[in-house]
């Protein structure tokens, strides 16, 4: 099971990110996530934060810097050999499909428990239903263009994305029919 002490990294120069691409570029899965703010504390839909965990190592990648260009993470997101594993993924990719970025193979843990006819859920009640893990939200909506970051913001968006691989294993854990498995992977597949 992921540690929720897994290493974390802030990142906010492309000389930090560079040095991870090469690490996100090997790996065979990744657990995203985004921060964004849509017309809450500015206008327009705009990319605050950007959340990848690998089984080693959890980023926290801050878009916001003037020092990092994002767009040089976009080439991992549409890796087609590199599975994304996400949670209710819809807005996130929106945002990024205006940013020009159209990410590949990806597995969204939200679909594939509402075809194993798991009740809607959010990621908080789904991981303490399946995982028995408790994490909190009262950060969701704290103000994500606000620099630096606090503590808890940070443990925040990490959480979003440290318990993935975990949820996803565990969810398809339980026996289901093949039929089933395909329209998860028919679904996930129109996620591209």
């Amino acid at each position: 099971m992921h540690d929720a002490l897994l290493p974390i990294h802030y990142i906010d120069s492309n000389l930090l990110l560079d040095d991870i691409l090469f690490a996100l570029n090997n790996a065979t899965s990744v657990c995203v996530d985004l921060e964004f703010d849509k017309n809450r504390y500015r206008y327009g839909f705009n990319l605050c934060l950007v959340q990848i965990a690998t089984r080693e190592h959890c980023y926290i990648i801050d878009p916001l810097s003037k020092k990092l260009d994002i767009s040089r993470l976009f080439p991992v997101f549409e890796n087609p050999s590199i599975q994304k594993v996400v949670f209710a993924f819809n807005e996130d990719l929106r945002l990024l499909h205006s940013l020009g970025c159209f990410p590949k193979n990806m597995f969204d843990i939200s679909i594939a428990s509402k075809l194993m006819n798991f009740p809607p859920t959010s990621l908080k009640n789904i991981l303490a239903d399946i995982l028995n893990i408790e994490i909190s939200k009262a950060a969701q909506t704290s103000n994500w263009f606000k620099r630096p970051l606090t503590e808890p913001q940070i443990r925040y968006a990490a959480q979003d994305v440290l318990f993935l691989f975990d949820l996803k294993e565990k969810l398809l854990e339980q026996p289901i029919d093949s039929l089933i498995h395909q329209w998860i992977d028919e679904e996930n597949a129109n996620l591209s």
